[in-house]
């Protein structure tokens, strides 16, 4: 009987064993990965990413350079993406997966240095410096408030080393290991402690004097101290403990698995010098190989170890890299580290922000109902474009965590385009602004929109030309040769319509003027394709006038004249209604630009009216001391109805001429009022128009140099 009770009594514990390392039912959540790789562009790997034009992965000699034989391994259980976008620099990316934000929005634009502000000589002054604050909502903190053990191992760079982000506990992590302020480590080798070597003396002599160098050690790794191991395994080995603490505590996990690899110093790694001696590359180039297949060999490391803990079907495994590569083969603005692309980490083209991405479920398995959330497709190249941030409503979505109302994102959910179909919800539009110095390329906005990329230069040098636009089309000029900025007009004030608002849109800074330290903000090329309408300077002086021609105007409602090169337009009380100057015109789009004083006026106002009665639409730029608006108005006289489509609060100085242009195309309305940009769209804006009118509200109005043009 008793060795009966103790049969049972085994069986029962083998059971309960089983059970608690078993994966998890489809009731829990999933495991999350994220594998981030510094400073890895597309092309730094064995696995092809890029296509041909059938959509056939194209392998290129740089995939028979590098060995990832675990990138490939991952790439046949997963869908891998050869149009993911990363920003071109490191800091910026890194708080985008964090935040779900564009760089332009969360405003850290720029690496982080640890120790100075790295904004650059004309840099802008309100940049995030400081990354990320503590209490702020990001990926970790939401995972951590839904029950995820939260892990952080590897390289930080969220802040400052005096800022709450130098410490990824303060990010919202439970574990730190080797996360800081430094972007780079001191040394890959545990012989050195993983710190510069001249700083060991360095740190002897001047500790007693209370002046210690800058830290670029590796924290959180004094075991390996004195070891002779390498970086990565060190980091690997650390991982892989925590994930077995979290598997031990029955929680879900998140594991930002973030590699100093494969950023400098090129430190060779011993365990795979060789395959490279032959390679005929340079030897930092080949020391470049190594932590890549270093890095690869994490990869594989994981996920054997997710496998033997029983959990590869329940964790689901991003990887990716921060930006662009910095191999070192060639220049930096040239087809080299990254061929066929051209450019690399920091530069403005495609080499600097394009990064291998894959996701899969670290073991596929089509049975299990948390796969069936989100089945991955194997083997499969998506060539949608997506990008960094768009990981975090994915992860969100999910593992059912809630993101906090009116917290604003600029990623999307990735669920379609992880399936292997495209996904016709999403524009492919991908904004990267980098408004600092120095680097490969300075003070840069660079816009994707379809198989367009505009780039503009907010200070123009020998990199762009002496230009301040660069534009190209990624279908038929893939690699960035030839620049269409001249030849297509159309094409580029279109695309730089599209920079300006997304920039505007994100709340953007920019770079400030050498003189003055005015924000400088990117400059409407001046359209060469538009027929002119009429051109007026208001150079002819001409008295007050009343429903008169004056200058080939006709003034409808109110006093106008012109006199020291200027109209002005004051309302008459006894009219009872804003004053207005008006122009005759048969057109569609339109583009207008003038120069304007608003004086004491209450407000002026450039409007457009079609032709279609009996209920005439209006579109107005309204512009007031205090604000600048676009309105759509219906009816004309008492029967009016005005709907506001668009209004920024900024303040217009009284006494200044401002610069505007208003250009309408389709239903699409933009107006831009010296520095500030507003854009609308409707229906009604498409309707031909037969009128434009100037409108002041008050007296003391000035106009000058007044075009009007066809906008087709």
């Amino acid at each position: 009987m008793l060795s009966k009770i103790v049969v049972a009594m085994f069986v029962c514990s083998i059971y309960l064993l089983v059970a608690f390392h078993a994966p998890l039912d489809a009731a829990e959540q999933p495991n999350i990965v994220i594998m981030l790789i510094d400073d890895m562009g597309v092309m730094d790997t064995s696995l092809p990413f890029l296509t041909d034009s059938d959509g056939t992965p194209k392998r290129y000699p740089l995939n028979e350079f590098y060995r990832t034989p675990n990138m490939e391994r991952l790439a046949t259980r997963g869908i891998r993406f050869n149009n993911f976008c990363s920003m071109s620099v490191c800091s910026p990316t890194r708080i985008a997966i964090m935040t779900g934000q564009n760089a332009a929005r969360h405003r850290t634009t720029n690496w982080i240095n640890p120790d100075s502000n790295n904004a650059g000589p004309q840099g802008p002054t309100d940049w995030n410096w400081n990354g990320i604050k503590k209490g702020a909502v990001t990926l970790p903190s939401l995972l951590r408030s839904n029950g995820y053990r939260t892990i952080h191992v590897g390289k930080g760079h969220f802040g400052p080393r005096s800022s709450d982000g130098a410490d990824p506990i303060n990010v919202g992590f439970e574990i730190n290991v080797g996360g800081a302020s430094i972007g780079a480590p001191g040394s890959y080798y545990g012989m050195q402690n993983f710190d510069r070597p001249a700083k060991a003396n360095a740190k002897k002599v001047k500790a007693s004097q209370g002046n210690v160098p800058p830290d670029h050690a590796v924290h959180g790794l004094e075991k390996y101290h004195g070891q002779d191991i390498f970086l990565t395994e060190a980091l690997t080995l650390e991982a892989k403990k925590h994930v077995t603490d979290a598997v031990n505590s029955n929680k879900p996990f998140f594991l930002n698995f973030a590699h100093y690899a494969v950023h400098s110093p090129f430190n060779s790694d011993p365990r795979f010098a060789a395959n490279y001696k032959e390679s005929g590359k340079p030897e930092p180039a080949q020391a470049f190989a190594t932590l890549i297949e270093g890095m690869d060999k994490s990869l594989g490391d994981i996920l054997d170890h997710l496998e033997s803990l029983g959990v590869a079907e329940n964790t689901l495994i991003f990887f990716l890299g921060d930006n662009g590569s910095d191999a070192p083969l060639g220049h930096e603005h040239e087809v080299a580290c990254a061929a066929p692309l051209r450019g690399k980490k920091g530069s403005h083209y495609e080499g600097g922000m394009r990064v291998p991405f894959i996701a899969a479920w670290a073991k596929p398995n089509a049975d299990r109902a948390i796969q069936k959330q989100l089945p991955i497709a194997s083997n499969v190249i998506q060539s949608q474009q997506a990008a960094a941030y768009d990981m975090f409503p994915t992860v969100l979505a999910l593992s059912k965590t809630k993101l906090p109302k009116d917290y604003v994102i600029d990623g999307k959910r990735l669920d379609t385009l992880l399936t292997g179909k495209p996904d016709s919800s999403r524009d492919e539009k991908f904004l990267m602004h980098y408004p600092h110095a120095p680097h490969r390329t300075d003070y840069w906005t660079s816009y994707r929109d379809g198989d367009w990329k505009v780039i503009y230069h907010y200070f123009p040098t020998d990199v762009s030309q002496g230009s301040h636009y660069q534009l190209f089309n990624l279908k038929s000029d893939p690699f960035e040769q030839k620049d269409l900025s001249k030849e297509n007009p159309a094409e580029l004030q279109r695309m730089m319509e599209g920079l300006v608002g997304a920039l505007e849109a994100q709340e953007a800074v920019y770079p400030v003027g050498k003189e003055d330290q005015s924000p400088q903000k990117p400059k409407l090329p001046v359209s060469t394709s538009a027929k002119l309408i009429v051109s007026t300077a208001f150079d002819e002086p001409t008295p007050p006038t009343r429903k008169g021609k004056i200058n080939g105007w006709q003034a409808a409602i109110g006093d106008w004249s012109v006199k020291d090169g200027a109209l002005h337009g004051d309302e008459v009380p006894e009219d009872k209604h804003a004053s207005s100057c008006t122009y005759r015109i048969a057109a569609t789009d339109l583009v207008i630009t003038a120069q304007f004083k608003l004086g004491s006026a209450e407000h002026l106002a450039f409007g457009c009216r079609d032709n279609i009665a009996p209920n005439h639409h209006l579109a107005r730029t309204f512009v007031s001391a205090e604000k600048i608006w676009i309105q759509k108005m219906s009816g004309i006289s008492k029967t009016t109805k005005a709907e506001k489509v668009a209004e920024l609060q900024t303040v217009i100085d009284r006494e200044k001429w401002y610069d505007l242009k208003i250009v309408i195309r389709g239903d699409h309305y933009q107006a831009q009022v010296g520095d500030h940009i507003l854009e609308a769209h409707h229906e009604r804006f498409k309707d031909a128009k037969e009128l434009v009118a100037l409108i002041v509200k008050g007296q003391g109005a000035q106009f000058r140099n007044i075009s009007i043009a066809h906008g087709e």
